[in-house]
């Protein structure tokens, strides 16, 4: 596993996070936070690979979501672009980029959905009620929520947090950011993605 938040390569890890989460304990914890010490692409999903389905358990945003429980699919047959962003309570990189995820949610309102996934549970970095905590704590609005699906770290290849997808809207993945965002590379970032959605 990366000590910092960088460009992977294309071979896909066999990750098993919940036992590993129980062996390896405040090792794994220090291993994820300092996955967000530095920021950069990790393209590592084949090109033409569709997001993968999971249910979230909404925190916030249940308009926007369509309810308090829903299927990722669901989300994506909105037919927008996504920006989906993977952090956990107890990871201070996460809790630093909270507010440039809220710009961008504010800046491309109608443009694209901005989902934060709360993995806390899953990588030893705190629980479900500690996520909805700093959300508040944080005062941020974007829906975020969390899963019960124990794939979902393997599925999405997260290495390191905070780490974020965008998704076209058509639900396939476009680029992968490990680490916290800029400002500047947000914009590139999300300025390319709707610009290929809006061509297909």
């Amino acid at each position: 596993m990366r000590l910092c938040a960088g460009p992977i390569g294309q071979n896909k890890p066999n990750l098993m996070w919940i036992d590993s989460a129980k062996l390896l304990g405040p090792f794994l914890v220090l291993l994820m936070v300092l996955g967000g010490c530095a920021g950069g692409l990790g393209d590592r999903f084949e090109p033409g690979t569709r997001a993968m389905d999971f249910t979230l358990e909404v925190y916030q945003g249940e308009d926007e979501l369509g309810g308090s429980k829903v299927q990722f699919e669901a989300i994506i047959a909105k037919d927008i672009p996504i920006v989906l962003n993977f952090w956990a309570a107890l990871c201070p990189p996460c809790k630093a980029e909270m507010p440039e995820l809220q710009k961008m949610h504010d800046e491309y309102e109608g443009k694209i959905l901005v989902l934060g996934l709360d993995v806390g549970k899953f990588s030893g970095l705190g629980s479900n009620t500690q996520g909805r905590a700093l959300l508040n704590q944080v005062g941020v609005t974007y829906p975020a929520g969390t899963t019960d699906n124990d794939r979902v770290m393997e599925d999405y290849e997260i290495l390191g947090m905070p780490t974020t997808l965008f998704i076209r809207s058509n639900g396939y993945i476009q680029r992968t950011w490990i680490g916290a965002l800029t400002p500047e590379k947000t914009h590139e970032l999300v300025d390319s993605l709707i610009s290929s959605s809006d061509s297909l």
